[in-house]
């Protein structure tokens, strides 16, 4: 998902004049025909292609292409990508805790979700969210008021931010990470164990891999500084 299947429901297929051409880009559109939608291949659900294992405990959800579509006309946010906002989000319950992993979708994408869909805009309400994977890698045009003030006690135990480096070379108008998602007003904060961290409102994860052990009741999280570090975890 994103799906392109030439039997898919034409509400959800990608707009693929909408996403930016490049090598990656087109293998990517060219997997996209031959994806099955739904949990069977063998049964193949053309008007539902999403399918997670456990239901009990996961939700994806997602803009459908040409309802995005719209969005992206309608929004006059200069910075806006069709490509960003069709991204899946996947909240996952582990135990007592929650985890929203939002891909790219951008500020007004996540507002859409929680205006338009009910069963993910009850989840984060009555469940919350404890870790949050920040949307388009915690840039300043994903940050949504409107996310923190639905979710249950409006606070997130950590946001743990994608941030993206861009080359100096390359010709790109993003802003930088929107240091809101650092501020104890959208974080309760956690204790990063590596040491001398301290309590920590927000964490990059260019500065080394994000470990969160659920084993205990109280997750622990640490930072990886390598790929050794990482693997020792497991």
């Amino acid at each position: 998902m994103p799906n392109d299947h030439s039997d898919i429901s034409e509400k959800l297929k990608v707009s693929r004049d909408k996403i930016p051409q490049s090598e990656t880009a087109n293998k990517i559109l060219n997997d996209m025909k031959l994806r099955i939608p739904g949990r069977d291949a063998n049964n193949p659900d053309y008007e539902n292609p999403l399918a997670v294992c456990d239901t009990n405990n996961m939700l994806l959800s997602y803009i459908p292409p040409k309802e995005c579509e719209q969005l992206d006309e309608n929004s006059e946010d200069e910075y806006l990508l069709y490509a960003n906002n069709i991204s899946l989000t996947l909240f996952v319950k582990i135990g007592s805790s929650s985890v929203l992993f939002t891909g790219d979708i951008m500020k007004n994408g996540m507002e859409y979700l929680i205006n338009n869909s009910d069963i993910f805009k009850s989840v984060i309400q009555e469940i919350g969210v404890d870790f949050l994977i920040t949307p388009h890698h915690g840039l300043d045009t994903s940050f949504s008021d409107l996310f923190f003030k639905t979710i249950k006690n409006q606070k997130v135990k950590l946001n743990i931010i994608s941030e993206k480096s861009v080359q100096k070379e390359e010709s790109d108008n993003r802003h930088s990470v929107d240091r809101r998602y650092y501020s104890p007003d959208y974080s309760e904060g956690v204790d990063v164990l590596n040491g001398k961290e301290g309590i920590q409102y927000g964490i990059i994860t260019s500065l080394g891999h994000i470990v969160i052990d659920f084993d205990n009741e109280k997750p622990l999280v640490k930072r990886c500084k390598t790929d050794e570090e990482l693997l020792r975890e497991f």
